[in-house]
């Protein structure tokens, strides 16, 4: 199963990751296998980065239902929300 992240493929980082294991220059292995080498030297040394987009939730899914069921509620009974 080929994952994406950004132009690569795991398989290039996988692959690029043993070439160095197995002597290769950081440099030529980064033009060999196309991977960024930012991303190969954070994986060699250890560095994990997670992609997030956009804002962290302030609320969890479970709050996030309940809030929305209660401005629906409010605004069944005639409260409806109101924008300043």
């Amino acid at each position: 199963m080929l994952k994406k992240n950004g132009n690569r493929s795991n398989v290039d980082l996988q692959n690029a990751m043993l070439a160095i294991k197995g002597g290769s220059k950081i440099v030529f292995t980064t033009q060999l296998w196309g991977v960024p080498i930012t991303s190969l030297r954070n994986h060699l040394y250890g560095v994990t980065l997670t992609k997030h987009k956009g804002k962290p939730k302030v609320l969890n899914n479970v709050k996030e239902i309940a809030l929305v069921d209660y401005i629906k509620q409010m605004q069944r009974i005639g409260h409806p929300i109101t924008l300043m």
